[in-house]
């Protein structure tokens, strides 16, 4: 299993400056709540690990949610569904966007921009679910490449923006402190991990305000992450916790994530050790907050 590489400093990394012309390019159609309860999270997680996986039945330490419960309580915690396939704002429903800014955008992004013609969907493009015929979900976000060239690629959202200099949108930091973590879905049939990185107003490099950018702090974008988050070809469901995610020690460093000052949350794979090309496809799905 390969070992996560220094990330490259995104605001240079991003795929011709993706992450937000993308987001300016996407569709306005914001996603609607559909009542699935698939994004309900566990009521339970296992202490000092960063992820819990669950696959099939309930398994006793993390309850099945059933259609009959709450739908109003779930749907405080839900992120995204992904139910809007013609558009790719997220359908957050658990916080409210500050005034003036509106509900962020997927993206797609890597560390080459060789590579840029190879990931589906490409950066830059307005950004489109992936509808399934059959399985547990009928959407999802799927991001893959059939040869990464460069150290990193993977995809992303923003939980809010604001149109900034040169009418490029700009994340807006959200308060989490009320959440405990994210629980997600996700599968693939080409990889067997991912890396879960979540950015705060301290190492996000897009954010010109970050703490990061001042004078001798160490460099940007080691944000707080999960490594090496499990995938399998069914779908999985993967528990994240704000307390368990560390930095990698290749940037500016701080205590714990900033939890009042979170702009978004990037899926990501690796490229191989040799440089080489390395295929890759995966898909995540029901994305909420825990609580």
């Amino acid at each position: 299993m390969l070992n996560f590489k220094k990330p490259l400093p995104l605001a240079a990394a991003i795929l011709g400056a993706s992450a937000f012309t993308g987001l300016a390019a996407c569709s306005t159609h914001e996603n609607r709540e559909t009542g699935s309860d698939a994004a309900r999270p566990p009521s339970s997680r296992s202490s000092g690990s960063t992820t819990t996986a669950r696959t099939g039945p309930d398994d006793g330490s993390i309850r099945t949610v059933s259609a009959g419960e709450d739908n109003a309580a779930r749907a405080r915690r839900l992120i995204d569904d992904q139910s809007a396939i013609t558009g790719s704002r997220i359908a957050m429903t658990a916080l409210a966007v500050p005034p003036g800014a509106r509900l962020g955008s997927w993206y797609t992004y890597g560390s080459n921009a060789a590579a840029g013609a190879t990931i589906t969907p490409a950066p830059g493009a307005p950004f489109e679910f992936t509808t399934f015929d059959s399985g547990p979900f009928p959407h999802a976000a799927c991001v893959q490449s059939p040869g990464l060239v460069g150290v990193f690629a993977g995809e992303g959202f923003t939980f809010a923006t604001v149109i900034g200099k040169a009418a490029r949108p700009a994340g807006v930091p959200l308060d989490m402190h009320a959440f405990t973590g994210l629980t997600f879905w996700a599968t693939s049939t080409l990889r067997t991990w991912i890396r879960v990185r979540v950015q705060d107003h301290q190492t996000d490099g897009l954010d010109p305000t970050a703490i990061c950018h001042h004078a001798n702090a160490g460099g940007c974008d080691d944000d707080f992450s999960a490594d090496n988050v499990p995938l399998g070809s069914a779908w999985s469901q993967i528990l994240v916790h704000f307390s368990d995610l560390t930095q990698n020690n290749l940037g500016a460093q701080f205590p714990e994530l900033d939890v009042q000052h979170v702009l978004g949350v990037r899926f990501e794979v690796e490229g191989s050790a040799d440089g080489g090309d390395v295929p890759f496809q995966f898909c995540v799905a029901q994305i909420a907050f825990t609580k």
